[in-house]
């Protein structure tokens, strides 16, 4: 059983204050979409202006403040707070603007939802995929799930980190023929059972362990998407599995049906409906600003499956169609509501991904200002086209307002699962040496030193005013990480003192509780006064002879 890290600060001190600038800030931030218009036969639509679309936030109109729209990765329209600007052939786009659109993809690869064998068909597919994407600037990692997550590679540009990761998971077991056996033992239990009660014990055992397994599965996923928040650019997540189930079971339960006709047990199915779960993993990627791209390995089902266990099957009359869509369906959602694409009911992959490719080399980039609000709150999102009503537009559905606390928070913990960070403060850290604690663990002492000429401060009289807060965070070797923890310090400094202090540090010292082993510790300072937050990480062994970095 692994143990969950502990942090824990015991002790908070803080050296004398300074700072450097001042003046007064309402923040307002962007809400960007990402969407992309097809017609009725799926073909992409080009060429559509600001003018076209209408954006509703909880169902009232926004005013659209940013446009762009991308033809083959180059930016062809841009509108800026409603002025058009024309971009020039070869010239950069503006680094904030190169930021929000900057291509991230995450390789997720289910091997506890999955068949091996028609994995490792799709990953050679998804190789070159890879290979012919990974041209320009795009950013991309390979993460398996087998009961833990287990992050292959780290983000990188370089293709051949990636493919080689998708070889290696080649050689992992998948586990989906498993329960295709285990499923096959229910239906000859099934019909070998003597009375109802006794079947319908053996289909609920069923449908239990693999509703726990699924939200075992949804759970991890969903915190992984959770910990992606804090990333910038336009996020990717290219889901590979066997299919997820909606209702776990339901072919059995519709099998029983058909061996007892008298007997009415499809209320159950209602009860194995997991469709709130899902709901909840589109709504973290929405707030996460995260696209699904769900790829089925299973293909067309009805065109037979591989295997002993697949054909008995087939033998024993499971309803395909019914497996089918309980299988797709939330996929199907999971990429349609977060502006997404299905690579579903297909055995061309190449195909598939070519989908994903026109899908994120055209798009329009659509955005509108709203200030930050004081408390996290779920909204609703809808884009439409004025007078176009027969073009079908995918988009996220929803977005996360969250306030600072919390969007620093995502950052810090974005920060663990990938270490890209920035440090406008230039903050350093130092451990000193630990020492024990109950329960095995260990205080760390730790100082946080901050440059007085980057804090942002307020003059208020003849006084200057604000706060910085500081986070920790911490990550075994094994993944888990602990809570966030968040501290204050407030600023009230005579201008006198000020003035002397501008080309000195601040000093924060902190003490940390802590696991032994080695750990990733994070910590962060944010200024609310400018929202600017800083981010470092530090890798540190804890041991009875002391700590080691």
């Amino acid at each position: 059983m692994r143990r969950h890290p502990a942090l824990l600060l015991i002790v908070l001190l803080a050296a004398l204050p300074a700072a450097a600038q001042f003046g007064e800030r309402i923040e307002v931030h962007l809400i960007s979409i990402y969407a992309t218009a097809y017609d009725g036969k799926g073909n992409q639509i080009q060429g559509l202006t600001k003018d076209d679309f209408e954006i509703l936030e909880d169902g009232k109109a926004q005013k659209i403040t940013h446009f762009l729209e991308v033809q083959g990765r180059r930016p062809v329209q841009m509108f800026t707070q409603g002025e058009k600007v024309e971009p020039v052939p070869d010239e950069p786009l503006p680094p904030r603007t190169q930021e929000l659109l900057a291509e991230k993809y995450v390789f997720y690869i289910d091997n506890l939802n999955i068949h091996p064998i028609q994995r490792n068909q799709v990953l050679d597919k998804l190789a070159v995929f890879i290979e012919e994407r990974f041209t320009g600037e795009p950013l991309g990692m390979v993460v398996t799930f087998e009961r833990s997550l287990n992050i292959r590679t780290p983000f990188t540009n370089d293709p051949a980190v990636l493919i080689q990761a998708l070889e290696e998971v080649k050689r992992l077991t998948g586990e989906a023929p498993a329960r295709m056996n285990a499923r096959v033992d229910i239906i000859d239990r099934i019909e070998e059972s003597t009375n109802f009660n006794q079947a319908m014990a053996y289909v609920n055992g069923y449908a239990m362990e693999v509703r726990n397994e699924t939200n075992i599965t949804l759970k991890i996923l969903k915190d992984f998407v959770l910990g992606m928040a804090g990333v910038t650019g336009r996020k990717s997540l290219v889901y590979v599995c066997s299919g997820l189930p909606q209702v776990p079971g339901i072919e059995l339960y519709h099998y029983l049906q058909s061996k007892y006709p008298d007997k009415n047990n499809m209320i159950f199915t209602s009860t194995n409906d997991i469709t709130s779960v899902y709901k909840g993993v589109i709504n973290t990627a929405n707030a996460s600003g995260v696209s699904f791209f769900t790829l089925d390995v299973g293909g067309l089902r009805s065109l037979g499956g591989q295997g002993i266990a697949e054909s008995k099957l087939q033998a024993y009359e499971i309803s395909t169609s019914i497996e089918s869509h309980n299988l797709t369906d939330p996929l199907s959602a999971m990429a349609q509501d977060t502006g997404g694409v299905p690579i579903i009911n297909t055995n061309d992959f190449t195909k598939g991904l070519k989908k994903i490719s026109t899908a994120m080399d055209n798009y329009y980039f659509i955005g509108y200002q709203r200030s930050r609000s004081l408390e996290d709150r779920l909204h609703t999102l809808n884009v439409k086209l004025k007078n176009k009503k027969a073009y079908q537009i995918n988009f996220k559905r929803g977005f996360m307002d969250k306030s600072l606390d919390s969007s620093a928070t995502d950052n810090l913990v974005s920060a663990l699962v990938v270490p890209m960070v920035e440090n406008p403060h230039g903050v350093r850290v130092e451990f000193s040496p630990p020492r024990p604690l109950q329960r095995e663990a260990f205080s760390l002492p730790v100082t946080v030193f901050v440059p007085f000429s980057t804090i942002t401060l307020l003059q208020q009289g003849t006084a200057w005013v604000g706060e910085l807060r500081f986070g920790f965070i911490s990550r075994d070797e094994g993944g888990d990480r602990s809570e966030v923890i968040w501290k204050a310090h407030s600023f009230n400094i005579p201008d006198g003192p000020y003035q002397a202090l501008k080309d000195k540090e601040f000093t924060y010292q902190a003490e940390l509780a802590i696991l032994p082993g080695a750990s990733t510790v994070g910590v962060s300072v944010v200024n609310p006064a400018d929202s600017l937050q800083s981010i470092v990480l530090e890798q540190v062994v804890i041991s009875t002879k002391g700590v080691k970095r």
